[in-house]
């Protein structure tokens, strides 16, 4: 982190991220699956694995990153794939800015 907080260079990259995470949830299951199920399914696997793998702390965080951030879009309830694309685009505007707003006062 830099001294004194996040920028817009580091929230557009963990957005990123999340955004290919969907991307990549979408190519999957278009087709195959309802959105709430895929979100669901994303949440079980990924609530499975922080219960039975041993990862590194980094790693772990990373998937509690993404727990959140689809524990917050199954509340959005999306009825098709394109309002689910519409929804994550909300909620990683509203990260940004919770992002950006991380900023670290100099105490010492």
């Amino acid at each position: 982190m830099p001294p004194s907080g996040f920028d817009d260079k580091h929230s557009k990259k963990i957005c990123g991220f999340l955004r290919s995470c969907i991307d990549d949830m979408i190519i999957e299951n278009r087709g195959v699956r309802t959105p709430a199920q895929a979100v669901k399914q994303e949440l079980k696997h990924i609530a499975s694995d922080l219960r039975q793998t041993q990862r590194g702390p980094l790693a772990t965080k990373v998937l509690e990153l993404t727990q959140v951030f689809y524990s917050d879009l199954a509340q959005k309830k999306s009825r098709d794939f394109q309002e689910l694309q519409a929804h994550s685009e909300e909620l990683l505007e509203a990260a940004k800015s919770e992002i950006e707003a991380i900023q670290i006062a100099d105490l010492v």
